[in-house]
């Protein structure tokens, strides 16, 4: 087992109201989990298929935001890949989406990752936030949160994926149910990883979240944020977190 990794600071709006999206238990480690969702490409690759996204392109892990390429959507990467671990823990991800009701023509979305804790075989936390060049793209940001938590048993973990839409102020208010169901399409990336870490890990799904954006949807509640003290346990209605 290694070392832990120095945590940091996270990246999620105070205030925020995080929402299940993902809830599983797979049949492995919780490294070899972590490194099937951030270390391979293919379940990435095998997402964007599905949706019917192109032109997808990830960043290599790098040791700090600043080595992040600046500008959105129109980088390239000159680096070869690799796999994040204590010391590479910040990249971009950056794809093409066909249209929807809202986008007429195909569009850009980007998505800025970083692992904020590492503690080897127990427990990997990686945050993101995306941006999108979709009409009203500019007024909300969508954060993600996936906590991987070592399970009873050398061969057993679960991910429990949180996600959150923080309208900006410039967001009319009537509009938010309209763009909110045009966001529904992170629900889609939810079910489809399911089925694939369900493929590959014999996995078991805990409760599925519709999505929170959706008017008169229902929402199973969530378990608390997790915090840097790590309480012992966190009482969750679809599968019980362990903290050490």
């Amino acid at each position: 087992m290694g070392r832990p990794a120095v945590p940091l600071d996270t990246i999620w709006p105070n205030g925020s109201d995080p929402k299940t999206l993902v809830c599983v238990r797979a049949q492995c480690s919780v490294a070899n989990l972590f490194n099937t969702v951030f270390g391979e490409p293919d379940l990435t690759e095998q997402l964007h298929k599905q949706r019917g996204d192109t032109e997808l392109v990830e960043t290599p892990w790098y040791p700090t935001k600043d080595a992040l390429p600046p500008q959105l959507y129109t980088w390239q990467v000159t680096d070869p890949p690799n796999k994040p671990s204590a010391t590479l823990r910040h990249r971009k991800v950056r794809f093409e989406s066909p249209p929807t009701a809202l986008a007429a023509k195909p569009f850009q979305n980007e998505e800025s990752q970083v692992v904020t804790e590492l503690y080897p075989d127990t427990l990997y936390v990686v945050e993101a936030v995306s941006s999108t060049s979709a009409p009203y793209g500019d007024k909300f940001n969508v954060y993600f949160r996936y906590i991987f938590r070592a399970d009873s048993g050398p061969s057993s973990s679960a991910l429990h994926l949180l996600f959150h839409v923080e309208w900006l102020p410039a967001m009319n208010r009537m509009m938010r149910p309209v763009v909110g169901k045009a966001v529904d399409g992170e629900q889609g990336i939810g079910e489809m990883g399911r089925g694939n870490v369900i493929a590959k890990h014999k996995a078991t799904w805990h409760g599925a979240s519709p999505h929170p954006l959706l008017a008169g949807s229902h929402q199973p509640p969530a378990p608390p944020f997790p915090s840097r003290q790590h309480p012992t346990t966190v009482n969750d209605p679809h599968f019980a977190i362990r903290w050490r």
